[in-house]
């Protein structure tokens, strides 16, 4: 029997235009007078199988022509671990199993590596490793019985982040024949620089959206590891009702290209996390989603569930809704605060009962103590209560001054909207250090906090808090020992001393 020499690839013979032969790759069957081209008359098949994400199968059935003896293997590989890891070796597997009802020889594999640099170690679990160069490892399988089995492992170290793509091919001859069944396999792995389940939390105001109001949205980045996540870059498109402003902090390195403003974050440990906020102001009204995706360079993500947050943001029209507001109480200087109050009576002139209102204030240079929010520049304040036609509510508003002295320019204007109750957030419960009341019937509160955190302060008629409301705007401390105090409207929906009895707790938001 003729034998083929070990690394050698036997070219198909050239079947002569009168030939007969019916036992050669490229020939015409007898009497059919049909060509067979070797680009068609392929005697092999690759058949790709559901491709997992930590083991990849390439199925690969090899079939002589009817005149050459047959013979059907079933290769796999496998490439460990997936993905790559850079400065990590890299595992390439190959089982080789004859499948066919007969005995098979002349067995060589030749796999062809994808860093010359990187080879490492070679193995087979039959035949000898002929050949292991720098940039291929030729194995000599020899013969392989029916129903047996080969293992090849070939180890190299990934060194760099380019795509490594490595080939192997087998060879076999059979036992009646020279003729040669060839199997060619090529496989690309791109390596990273470790694995990071990096997410991303997006969070919005909580209260009515009319056009003009200028929002905060709080975006959350963690990387939950094991390895560090590399420049964490968050791309945040932004809808066409909401326009961009800024980012804070401001030493956030970030560009701005059409509606999508990409922040690039500074890299993140394992186990860390870091924040920023998307200042935007809305322009007209309608129904829109905020959507923020993160991504880490260079890194693999095993959970991709959390990469992006979608919210929804709804702008109702302007409110033509106009009340009535009468100061009733001039302005006044308050040394426990070091701002100046002003009491106002709020009325419900309609027809109807309104589930809530806003009130801005004009003229005020400075914070609006109770402000939720801003609109167009002027800060406002929200009531969450329900107002019958020609009811009214007292709102206590506090605002600093300069010198200390009354604001003639203040003018105020209440619009009613839906109601603005803000859901009781989730955190950590913090317990007061003090709370008692002052002489103005309102209640203090003092309690620990960190400077720059968030905190919400909640209240209830009953210990058990079954009517649980939580005050706004929160609480972000300069102090580590900050103080809030409950003087009715518009911080809480009725005054301290108009109720039997009132509870109160703080939670530190994360």
């Amino acid at each position: 029997m003729p034998t083929l020499p070990v690394g050698a690839v036997p070219a198909p013979k050239t079947p002569s235009p009168n030939s007969d032969d019916s036992t050669q790759i490229g020939t015409r069957t007898a009497g059919l007078n049909r060509e067979w081209p070797f680009s068609k008359a392929c005697p092999f098949a690759i058949r790709k199988p559901h491709v997992s994400a930590w083991q990849l199968l390439v199925i690969i059935l090899l079939s002589a022509l009817p005149s050459v003896h047959s013979a059907d293997f079933l290769a796999l590989w496998r490439v460990v671990p997936t993905p790559a890891i850079l400065n990590q070796t890299v595992v390439y597997s190959i089982i080789i199993t004859n499948t066919s009802t007969t005995d098979l020889a002349g067995m060589v594999v030749t796999n062809t590596l994808p860093d010359s640099s990187g080879l490492q170690t070679a193995s087979t679990t039959k035949g000898t490793i002929d050949t292991k160069t720098a940039g291929r490892v030729l194995v000599n399988i020899g013969a392989l019985a029916s129903g047996q089995s080969a293992s090849i492992s070939i180890n190299f170290l990934a060194t760099s982040t380019v795509a490594l793509t490595n080939q192997f091919s087998i060879w076999a001859t059979s036992v009646t024949n020279p003729a040669t069944v060839a199997a060619l396999s090529t496989n690309t792995v791109t390596p990273v620089i470790g694995i990071s389940d990096v997410g991303i939390t997006l969070k919005g105001p909580t209260q009515y959206i009319l056009p003009g109001d200028q929002l905060a949205y709080a975006i959350g980045v963690t990387n939950s590891g094991p390895n560090p996540a590399l420049q964490p870059s968050v791309a945040i498109t932004i809808p066409s009702g909401l326009t961009f402003g800024s980012l804070s902090p401001t030493n956030i390195s970030y560009r701005l290209t059409n509606q999508t403003v990409t922040a690039t974050l500074t890299n993140l440990s394992s186990g860390a996390q870091q924040g920023f906020v998307l200042n935007l102001q809305a322009t007209s009204a309608g129904k829109f989603f905020l959507n923020a995706s993160l991504s880490a360079t260079n890194n693999f993500d095993p959970v991709s569930t959390n990469n992006t947050s979608i919210l929804s943001v709804t702008i109702d029209p302007p409110s033509t809704n106009l009340l009535a507001v009468n100061p009733i109480s001039a302005q006044r200087f308050n040394p426990q605060t070091g701002a100046m109050e002003q009491h106002v009576r709020v009325i419900n002139p309609g027809l109807s009962t309104i589930s809530g209102f806003r009130i801005a204030a004009s003229g005020v240079t400075n914070v609006l103590l109770e402000a939720v929010g801003t609109n167009y520049s002027l800060p406002y304040a929200v009531y969450p209560g329900t107002l019958g036609p020609g009811e009214s509510v007292d709102l206590l508003l506090s605002f600093f001054a300069a010198g200390r002295q009354p604001v003639s320019s203040l003018v105020y204007l209440a619009t009613a909207e839906g109601s603005s109750l803000a859901p009781i957030p989730s955190g950590t419960e913090v317990t007061p250090s003090t709370g008692a009341w002052l002489k103005a019937n309102a209640f203090l509160l003092e309690f620990p906090a960190t400077i720059g955190g968030v905190y919400a302060v909640v209240y209830a008629s009953n210990v058990a808090f079954s009517d649980a409301t939580v005050s706004r705007p929160y609480i972000i401390p300069n102090t580590s020992r900050p103080q809030w105090i409950d003087t009715g409207p518009p911080r809480t929906l009725s005054h301290p001393a108009n109720n039997e009895h009132r509870f109160y707790k703080v939670i530190q938001l994360p």
